[in-house]
């Protein structure tokens, strides 16, 4: 019985240390969320290698994906709701309900332009990360899956709803304009 003890004892201290190991890597290695602030995000990539980080930038492509899928279908419902009016025509004026309606599709719009766009700010820390670790290949030029990220990142970092609303451009001119990195070109 005396061996057993000391073999549990050691089997508990093992178990232990490796739950603790699992808690901090937990820690360091945030689940996406485009609500981390940029600071937080930077630091919980410090002690990740190349490899870990390109799996960090993997999701958050998909979460940028699920992003602009959302983005998307609420810009079709806001294309077809003004497809109703016959071309040539003024639309008829709205009722409350209507405007209300309306309203809380702009609104929904603005709101998942923002996120969208907060995750592609910290795919661009991740992306930036990968780029620091790694460096630049022979011919100077970034790696091709941080490459292939950043074409993606063009590609649906300009999907608007063309849109006659002139309060829901104003909004966004002025949700661009106050933005940390607004007025950027």
């Amino acid at each position: 019985m005396r061996r057993s003890i000391p073999t549990l004892c050691l089997g508990a201290f093992l178990a232990l240390t490796a739950g603790i190991a699992a808690a901090q890597s937990a820690d360091i290695a945030p689940v996406p969320s485009a609500d981390i602030p940029l600071d937080e995000l930077e630091l919980a990539l410090t002690p990740l290698t190349v490899d870990e980080l390109r799996e960090e930038a993997t999701r958050w492509q998909v979460l940028l994906q699920d992003s602009v899928r959302q983005l998307t279908r609420q810009e079709l419902r806001i294309l077809r709701s003004m497809q109703d009016v016959p071309e040539g025509q003024e639309p008829a004026e709205l009722s409350p309900e209507q405007q209300a309606a309306h309203d809380a599709e702009q609104e929904s719009l603005r709101t998942l332009t923002r996120s969208r766009d907060r995750v592609i700010e910290r795919l661009d820390l991740v992306l930036d990360q990968i780029v620091r670790r790694s460096g630049l290949d022979e011919k100077l030029l970034k790696p091709e899956d941080v490459a292939a990220m950043r074409r993606y990142i063009a590609a649906v970092d300009g999907i608007h709803a063309e849109t006659t609303d002139v309060s829901t451009v104003v909004e966004t001119f002025f949700d661009w304009f106050t933005d940390e990195d607004g007025g950027l070109l």
